[in-house]
């Protein structure tokens, strides 16, 4: 062989070993690209699922809480002068950290015009409720009043 071939296939060679290189890196390339892909598609739909399953929770939780809502609307719908003492039993009576994950209490609001104030503080006390007091700012003519809070030691107010 001459010399003149035996460069040229040398240089042929090294084209090759070029390209079979350069192949190689390109097909690991897109094979790393496509693994990539996969994996971030799996922790996407790991992701999507916690995210649903939480979102259930949720709804679940504000269901419940709802339910007991409801409940206890129907006493008050049973007994609307219902005192203190009353609500009390009615929601000591549950468990609300087994039954209402998340829930700390359950007060009644009560809607008020501001010229029955003085006779809703007076009533108040005279059940029982001595240190019962309410505060407010402007001078709105309807005021919504926390009448009742339980329990207490988580609700004091």
């Amino acid at each position: 062989m001459t010399s003149v071939l035996k460069r040229a296939l040398s240089r042929r060679g090294a084209w090759l070993v070029a390209l079979i290189v350069l192949g190689g890196l390109g097909v690991t390339t897109l094979a790393a690209m496509a693994v990539q892909r996969n994996l971030e598609e799996k922790a996407w739909a790991r992701f999507e699922g916690h995210v649903e399953r939480l979102q259930q929770e949720i709804i679940t939780r504000i269901e419940h809480a709802e339910q007991g809502l409801r409940g206890l609307r129907g006493a008050l719908v049973l007994r609307p002068q219902m005192t203190g003492a009353e609500f009390r039993t009615l929601v000591n009576d549950r468990d609300l950290w087994r039954e209402f994950r998340g829930i700390h209490g359950i007060g009644l609001i009560e809607r008020v015009e501001r010229e029955q104030l003085p006779a809703l503080v007076a009533a108040q006390r005279a059940a029982g409720e001595a240190a019962f007091k309410v505060q407010t700012l402007g001078e709105h003519k309807d005021l919504f009043i926390l009448k009742y809070a339980e329990p207490r030691q988580a609700n004091h107010t």
